[in-house]
C-alpha cells in the first residue's frame, strides 16, 4: 500500500493513532510506502511541500518508527537510478522498491534488450542499497515492471528473476508486474501465451 498523507500533519504525530490501527489491521508479511516515486524528477508531479529531499526522509524515519514491532515493513519506491537520489533516501529502512521498466536506454538498436545494461543497473542500485541500508542482503522490491513489447516480455522478465536469484544473497524480494490498455511502457492484460507461461514457470521456480 502506497499512502499520501501530508508532511505537517503526519511529521506532527497527528495521523499517528489512524496509521497504528491500519498497520495493526495488516496481514504477515505487507509492504508499506508513501509518495511512491517522489525520488528525483517527480513524474508524478507531486507538491512541492513533500517533493524535497529533507522533508521526505524525514517522513520516511517517522513511518519506519511507525511499524516497529508489527507485521509490516516500510520502505520507499523509486523510479530513478538509486544511486542518484540517496539523498532522498532514509537510512536503515526495511525495503526499498525500484519501478523497472524497459526503457530504450536498456534495448540495443536492433530492439532486443541489452543484457549487460539490465543487470549494470540492478548491480549499480544494490550497491547504492547496501550502503543506505547498512546490511550485506537488503530487501529489494520491484514494485511495478514490464516492456513495451509482447516480444521482449518473455525474456525482460526471466532477467530480473535470474538477477535476483544470483545476486544479494538469495535474499527474498518481490517483483510485481504492471499491466495498463494503452501504457507506453506497458500492456494490456493479458499478454500472448508465452508470456503467461514464462511468468507461471518462474513464479514456481522461485516462490521457494
Amino acid at each position: 500500500m502506497s499512502l499520501q498523507p501530508l508532511p505537517g500533519p503526519l511529521l506532527s504525530g497527528r495521523l499517528d493513532r489512524q496509521l497504528k490501527a491500519l498497520i495493526a489491521s495488516a496481514p504477515a508479511h505487507s509492504l508499506l510506502t508513501i509518495w511512491h516515486e517522489n525520488c528525483g524528477a517527480n513524474p508524478l508531479h507531486y507538491p512541492a511541500s513533500v517533493h524535497n529531499p529533507a522533508t521526505f526522509v524525514r517522513m520516511q524515519k517517522h513511518m519506519e518508527h511507525l511499524v516497529r514491532g508489527s507485521k509490516v515493513r516500510f520502505g520507499t519506491v523509486v523510479i530513478a537510478p538509486i544511486n542518484r537520489v540517496t539523498k532522498w533516501l532514509a537510512p536503515h529502512l526495511d525495503w526499498y522498491g525500484y519501478d523497472f521498466y524497459a526503457f530504450p536506454r536498456y534495448l540495443n538498436k536492433d530492439g532486443t534488450l541489452n543484457i549487460k545494461a539490465i543487470w549494470t543497473r540492478m548491480t549499480n542500485n544494490l550497491i547504492a542499497i547496501r550502503k543506505l541500508s547498512g546490511v550485506k542482503s537488503p530487501l529489494i522490491t520491484i514494485p511495478e515492471t514490464n516492456a513495451a513489447r509482447d516480444s521482449q516480455r518473455k525474456q525482460w522478465f526471466s532477467l530480473l528473476a535470474d538477477w535476483f536469484a544470483t545476486h544479494n544473497g538469495h535474499r527474498s524480494a518481490w517483483i510485481l508486474t504492471r499491466w495498463e490498455k494503452g501504457g507506453k511502457l506497458t500492456g494490456p492484460w493479458p499478454p500472448s501465451a508465452t508470456v503467461v507461461a514464462r511468468l507461471r514457470s518462474l513464479a514456481e521456480r522461485y516462490s521457494g
